[in-house]
């Protein structure tokens, strides 16, 4: 699954403006994150000179795994595109850059035809939070015994045991001090 867009027309005509629609039903983020809904992106590419400017928005949605839980969480992303395209042929025009500023101010690309799948999966996975969860109350799961503590509490010793202290709890038998 590529999601292209065609710069032929707006690359070669300084001032031009074009408008893209693209909507897609799959598409593969992490194994970790799925899509559950449409990923539609509207982008509007205009020809500033040697620079195409990339402006646009994503809508879907993603469903991943609490952080604590790990039940499932569907997330809404509507995130802002900006971008600025150069023509790989137009680098030396554009100003004095090294290689590695290149890289990090633009988006180079050497054919009409413009692949933005990976720069869409980059927008879509940092628009996500830090820290997913299913609700700010979530208690997560037991640490000794793995049962979801919003479902049910467990019977389980959570204490911990000062290492220090660990070696006296083995002498009279019993795991508290």
């Amino acid at each position: 699954m590529s999601l292209s867009i065609n710069l032929g027309r707006v690359r070669n005509t300084v001032g031009t403006t074009s408008n893209y629609e693209l909507t897609t039903e799959k598409f593969e983020l992490t194994d970790e994150l799925e899509v559950t809904k449409p990923v539609r992106i509207s982008l509007m590419v205009t020809n500033n000179g040697r620079i195409l400017e990339l402006k646009g928005y994503i809508n879907t949605e993603i469903e991943a795994k609490c952080h604590r839980c790990l039940e499932p969480v569907i997330i809404p992303i509507n995130t802002v595109i900006e971008e600025e395209l150069v023509y790989f042929a137009d680098l030396r025009y554009v100003g004095d850059f090294s290689e590695v500023e290149v890289e990090e101010k633009f988006l180079v690309f050497d054919n009409d035809i413009f692949d933005l799948t990976d720069i869409f999966r980059e927008y879509i996975i940092s628009a996500l939070p830090s820290r997913i969860l299913c609700t700010e109350e979530c208690r997560g799961l037991c640490v000794k015994c793995g049962q979801n503590l919003n479902i049910k509490n467990c019977d389980c010793n959570t204490e911990e045991i000062d290492p220090r202290l660990e070696i006296l709890a083995k002498l009279i038998g019993t795991e508290e001090v």
